[in-house]
């Protein structure tokens, strides 16, 4: 039965086994209530609901993943002591043993947080319940579009990253070309990366394509990256270059000398490549 522990006393008699049930009435475990997402500098409650029935608290303890950040025990001097852990601060004035009351600090906040109940002989039973919670932290630069060239000719080939640096979660990137979803043949799969000391995660999505005439609209190719986080923040950058028309053998050797340099560095210059940031915190 779920939410209800039964303990199971076997004992041995010849050749058959006598099962008692115990604590029928006793200790079982509800839940853990709470928010799911929280922001950077928030205050919440996680609550933990259950019913003693008959039974007596003997210690209630409160995890983070693994590791112990509060614990109540009647009979100890002092009853509660609370454990130290880097992204969250727990208000020791208004936690009580079924309240963990905590100031989120950073991301590394983000993670299962665990109530757990041991009772008093003689069912000295102990459950626990769970409660995920996520740390949002939208990313405090815009995200960043980068080896693109200021002007493209049809057959060229398109090689363009769009990087979005220090969130949590990740942001979810996507391209449009001239106003279109790019096709997902035409992206190079998304990257994700971790900073362990902070928490924060940087994602990169790259598109690679062959310039076509569709590609131009008015002598313009416009490529837009897009990132969000669902119901928290969205913003998108946009790249335009100059172009359009097929390039002279004069063209397609000048460009190589420019590709095999741009391996070295990045050729964005702004004066020639126009950039438009557009972001907005919901």
């Amino acid at each position: 039965m779920d939410g209800l522990h039964q303990t199971l006393t076997r004992i041995k008699n010849s050749n058959s086994y006598w099962v008692l049930f115990l604590g029928a009435s006793g200790l079982e475990m509800i839940g853990v209530s709470g928010p799911s997402s929280v922001h950077e500098g928030e205050t919440i409650t996680l609550t933990c609901r259950y019913d003693l029935g008959r039974d007596a608290i003997y210690s209630m303890k409160w995890y983070k993943n693994k590791e112990e950040i509060y614990r109540y025990v009647p009979t100890d001097n002092p009853e509660y002591k609370t454990f130290p852990l880097p992204g969250i601060e727990i208000d020791s004035t208004s936690t009580r043993p079924n309240q963990l009351v905590m100031r989120i600090t950073g991301p590394l906040a983000s993670g299962q947080y665990k109530c757990e109940i041991t009772v008093e002989t003689p069912s000295f039973v102990t459950l626990h319940r769970s409660h995920n919670l996520t740390v949002v932290a939208p990313p405090k630069l815009a995200p960043k579009i980068t080896g693109i060239d200021s002007n493209y000719r049809i057959g060229d080939q398109v090689e363009v990253f769009c990087t979005s640096k220090d969130s949590k979660p990740a942001a979810s990137l996507n391209w449009r070309i001239n106003g279109k979803p790019a096709s997902r043949r035409d992206l190079v799969p998304e990257k994700i990366t971790l900073n362990e000391s902070s928490g924060l995660e940087t994602s990169q999505l790259g598109l690679r394509f062959t310039a076509a005439a569709s590609h131009f609209n008015n002598g313009e190719l416009r490529l837009i990256c897009g990132a969000e986080i669902e119901g928290v923040w969205k913003t998108h950058v946009e790249g335009v270059a100059l172009g359009g028309g097929t390039r002279t053998e004069a063209d397609v050797a000048a460009r190589s000398g420019l590709q095999e340099a741009k391996s070295t560095r990045d050729l964005t210059r702004p004066n020639h490549l126009l950039v438009r940031n557009r972001g907005e915190l919901r």
